[in-house]
């Protein structure tokens, strides 16, 4: 890519970046409000014991529950081997071995940043 192309290509992208921004913000009013409505939605539900109720006629509103499990903590790694395991450096060794043999991706990304 030539320097000319990179400043075509970069001035679209800037101008698709503030196009997008513009939407975020209205598109993160709309998820408040949906986040100030959904509890009562869902209080409601569970109270009458319904799982699904109409919405109109095509579509209906399904209440749905999930398990959504804690992040893995060194500590809790520990406590947990602590259990079967009486050796507190081999359960740091471990522990450390998980961490650092864990996959790591490094991606990138471009932003506007306001000059200084």
């Amino acid at each position: 890519m030539s320097y000319p192309e990179f400043r075509s290509e970069l001035k679209k992208w800037a101008k698709l970046d503030q196009e997008q921004n513009k939407y975020q913000k209205v598109l993160y009013n709309i998820k408040n409000q949906k986040t100030e409505i959904k509890p009562k939605l869902i209080n409601y539900m569970n109270k009458s014991k319904q799982n699904t109720l109409p919405l109109n006629s095509k579509y209906d509103v399904k209440l749905k529950e999930t398990n959504q499990y804690s992040f893995i903590s060194k500590s809790h790694i520990y406590n947990t081997l602590k259990k079967y395991i009486n050796n507190d450096h081999q359960l740091n060794m471990i522990i450390n071995d998980i961490y650092e043999s864990r996959n790591k991706s490094i991606n990138y990304d471009i932003n506007i940043a306001k000059k200084l």
